[in-house]
């Protein structure tokens, strides 16, 4: 739920995170956003306020995944842009390639970007400039 100076946008944003057997991994498994708040820094806000729990969890990293479909599209840059850094080799490419992950029916077998964001590091500097709006996890 977001508010702001220019009104109540409702419900914006779902996220879906998932604890990994490690302990000490959290997957992003999704993340879905109003195309009506998307580039206000809602996303920002969001990734923030997950991290913070995440590290009071004990969680030492969230990873998630790129899938590249028109819908995506608008998207292409979003985990980098919020401080993850792209991975190879990782754990969801392997659980997909296993048959134990997910890969939807529009996504080509190529072109997935899977990224992983360290808590401890990215909680040392937080996001700061979103005062001014009001978000309810």
């Amino acid at each position: 739920h977001a508010k702001d100076k220019y009104g109540d946008s409702g419900l914006v944003s779902v996220l879906i995170l998932k604890d990994r057997d490690d302990g000490q991994t959290a997957g992003i498994d999704t993340f879905l956003m109003s195309c009506r708040v998307m580039g206000r820094k809602l996303e920002q806000v969001i990734i923030d306020r997950i991290a913070a729990s995440c590290r009071e969890r004990g969680i030492l990293k969230m990873t998630g995944a790129y899938i590249p479909t028109a819908k995506n599209a608008p998207v292409k840059g979003l985990y980098s842009s919020l401080g993850f850094q792209e991975e190879k080799d990782s754990q969801e490419e392997k659980d997909i390639e296993s048959g134990s992950g997910r890969r939807t029916d529009d996504a080509p077998e190529t072109g997935i970007k899977h990224y992983s964001l360290p808590i401890p590091d990215y909680c040392e500097k937080p996001f700061d400039s979103y005062k001014s709006v009001h978000f309810e996890p």
